[in-house]
């Protein structure tokens, strides 16, 4: 009796022993390691890098730039063929442009207003009327995609030269006298390598009663004088005189004219020695 109640007790034993063993046997066990691979093994994993780039989704270009002119069509504005530089540094836009003639050219500035004739912005356009590259001085490789302008008391005391990036390239700064003609502008340009826009030159006017030029002066950056020249009241050049670096004159010339047409100019030494006569533009 003994011996069956002790076989029942191992055997009991040795079958939960089997069923333990069993549930701890992992899924797969006893087969080739190599003949099963994890369904997940060879899927990608998401990156840094990735995350970063779905955070961005949605959000605002926060190098886009803020001062870039809008479509023309939105606000009141005008359009010209071209623009030039006055001999005060302002800026003349001529041949005015009909919206049917644009299809014509090649390229076109646009002339935007913030109210009656003061201007908000201008900028060259392609003919696609996408933004593009105008150059305005070709001596001074002085170039802008658009402009835009700020004011004092109604007064334009500087425009900004820019690219696409809303950089600035160069910057025009007036001053004024009482009568509101410009007494001093300078000419700042942005620097290759600092990006900062430095005093290239500065020019300085001087007016006859009437109000039309009379002297304009330029200096350098260091305020050596360089050029000056001499207007006559009905604002022809009368005559231009050359400096060196040190502000002693180096040669001047002198225009002559006819019927208002100039005929000749005379170029002089320092000393007055007659170096050269140059015949006037034939019309």
């Amino acid at each position: 009796m003994k011996r069956i109640f002790l076989l029942l007790i191992i055997t009991v034993l040795i079958s939960t022993n089997i069923i333990t063993a069993g549930q701890n046997t992992p899924a797969g066990a006893g087969e080739d390691a190599n003949s099963k691979k994890p369904a997940d093994a060879n899927k990608p994993k998401p990156t840094a890098g990735a995350k970063k780039e779905d955070k961005k989704d949605g959000k605002k270009d926060e190098n886009k730039p803020k001062t870039i002119p809008s479509d023309p069509s939105s606000l009141k504005h005008n359009m010209y063929r071209e623009i030039k530089l006055n001999t005060d540094f302002t800026l003349k836009f001529v041949n005015k442009l009909k919206t049917d003639k644009l299809e014509d050219a090649a390229s076109f500035i646009n002339v935007t207003y913030k109210d009656k004739d003061k201007i908000k912005s201008v900028a060259a356009y392609a003919r696609d009327k996408k933004i593009t590259l105008f150059v305005l001085d070709n001596k001074l490789n002085m170039f802008f995609y658009y402009i835009t302008y700020e004011y004092s008391d109604d007064i334009v005391n500087s425009f900004i030269l820019r690219d696409p990036t809303d950089q600035k390239l160069w910057q025009v700064k007036f001053e004024y006298d009482d009568k509101k003609n410009i007494t001093k502008n300078e000419i700042w340009k942005r620097e290759t390598v600092s990006g900062e826009l430095k005093l290239l030159f500065y020019n300085t006017y001087q007016y006859y009663a009437q109000g039309k030029m009379f002297v304009h002066t330029r200096y350098d950056n260091n305020k050596e004088m360089e050029e000056k020249t001499y207007y006559t009241p009905q604002g022809l050049k009368k005559r231009y005189e050359r400096y060196k670096g040190n502000g002693k004159l180096q040669y001047y010339t002198v225009y002559f004219y006819q019927n208002g047409k100039e005929i000749r100019k005379e170029v002089y030494s320092a000393s007055d020695v007659l170096l050269e006569i140059i015949a006037g533009k034939q019309s």
